[in-house]
């Protein structure tokens, strides 16, 4: 009866041993996917540095961090959405530092050439007798693609020419009927005081996940 029961115990214990290892396996596996879930969550989350604050775009869902002194205008164009946004307002409509953002639908129809040649045309031009900084390589943001483009330009300004520093972002998709244009700029004589405000802005999300023009 004796060695029965030691037997018995024996493998009662060995059974809880492997249970105890399994559990704790198993309690291991579970916090490295918490861990992974939340590093997901934390990849893919819009980031607004200190200074800034968000702002909607609302009818496309899309976002952006802006400096959260800045001046914001906006509002329906014909082909559809517009957003100025400026460190300080602009004197009749003029200013020499800001961000303008277009939202564009149905151009394929009103230029006759495709989203992506549409936007890449308006990088050409921008280019074309310009000072070139940088170009981006086409990318891929959610369901868009995207390029850069940072030149200095000669613009005529009251009777004088005068230098900009101007940074532009082109969106578009093959699948969606949206064109965007991001078009930063600032005097070059201080670009590197709005060089960090240019580049936290153009990590906007133009369009939010559910966006349908439709």
């Amino acid at each position: 009866m004796k060695t029965e029961m030691q037997a018995t115990a024996q493998r009662v214990l060995q059974a809880v041993r492997v249970t105890t290892r399994f559990t704790a396996r198993f309690a291991a596996l579970s916090a490295v996917l918490m861990l992974a879930s939340a590093s997901s969550q934390a990849q893919g989350a819009f980031t607004v540095p200190d200074g800034y604050v968000l702002e909607a775009l609302t009818p496309t869902g899309g976002k952006i961090a802006r400096p959260k002194d800045w001046i914001v205008k906006d509002g329906r164009t014909g082909s559809g959405w517009a957003w100025t946004m400026l460190p300080e307002e602009s004197e009749n409509g003029h200013y020499e530092t800001g961000l303008q953002l277009h939202a564009i639908v149905g151009i394929e129809m009103t230029s006759k050439m495709t989203r992506a040649a549409y936007v890449k045309n308006v990088l050409a031009e921008k280019k074309a007798g310009a000072k070139l900084v940088r170009e981006c390589p086409q990318s891929v943001q959610g369901r868009l693609q995207r390029q850069c483009l940072e030149v200095i330009e000669t613009i005529e300004r009251k009777g004088e020419s005068k230098a900009y520093h101007m940074l532009y972002w082109g969106f578009w998709s093959d699948d969606i009927d949206i064109v965007g244009l991001f078009m930063f700029g600032a005097p070059q004589e201080q670009w590197e005081a709005f060089k960090g405000s240019a580049e936290v802005l153009s990590g906007l999300e133009f369009i939010g996940p559910n966006f349908d023009p439709k």
